[in-house]
C-alpha cells in the first residue's frame, strides 16, 4: 500500500520539490485559487528561461484575464533588449516596475555583495511605489 506523500509547498530546496506529485499538488492549489472570482496572479518575469517556463505553465493553469505580467527593471545594468524579449514571448501586457531611488548596482554597492537567494531583487516588493502598483492593478 502506497502512503500518500505530503509536500512542503514552501520548501524550495527540498529533495522532493520537483517530484511529479509535489508539482501536481502545487498546480492543484493554483487551479483552485484561480476559481476565486477576484483572484489575480502576478507573474514576475526576468526574461530568463525559468520565467518563460513559469509563464507558459501559469497560462495553462489560469484564465488569461487573471494573469498580470510584471518585470522589475534593474536600471543601468538592464540589457537593452530585455523588455522587447519579454514582450516577444508573452501574450499579455507587460507592466514594468522600477525603483526611482536606486537600481541594481546601487543595491549591490550598498550591501557590498550580490543578492542572495533570500534577497531576490526581481521578485520582491522593493519600495512603496511597487506596493501601490500591485494594489492598483489588483483593484481593477
Amino acid at each position: 500500500m502506497n502512503t500518500p506523500t505530503t509536500c512542503d509547498m514552501f520548501d524550495i530546496n527540498g529533495d522532493r520539490k520537483l517530484t511529479d506529485e509535489c508539482i501536481e499538488q502545487r498546480e492543484d492549489i493554483i487551479r483552485y485559487q484561480a476559481k476565486t472570482p477576484k483572484a489575480v496572479f502576478f507573474a514576475s518575469h526576468s526574461s530568463g528561461k525559468d520565467s518563460q517556463a513559469m509563464y507558459l505553465r501559469l497560462c495553462k493553469l489560469v484564465p488569461k484575464e487573471k494573469i498580470i505580467v510584471v518585470h522589475a527593471h534593474l536600471g543601468s545594468v538592464e540589457h537593452k533588449n530585455v523588455v522587447s524579449h519579454i514582450n516577444n514571448t508573452i501574450s499579455h501586457k507587460l507592466h514594468i516596475v522600477k525603483n526611482p531611488r536606486k537600481d541594481f548596482v546601487d543595491m549591490v554597492l550598498l550591501r557590498k555583495m550580490f543578492p542572495s537567494a533570500q534577497y531576490r531583487t526581481c521578485t520582491r516588493f522593493e519600495n512603496e511605489s511597487d506596493r501601490h502598483f500591485y494594489q492598483k492593478l489588483y483593484a481593477r
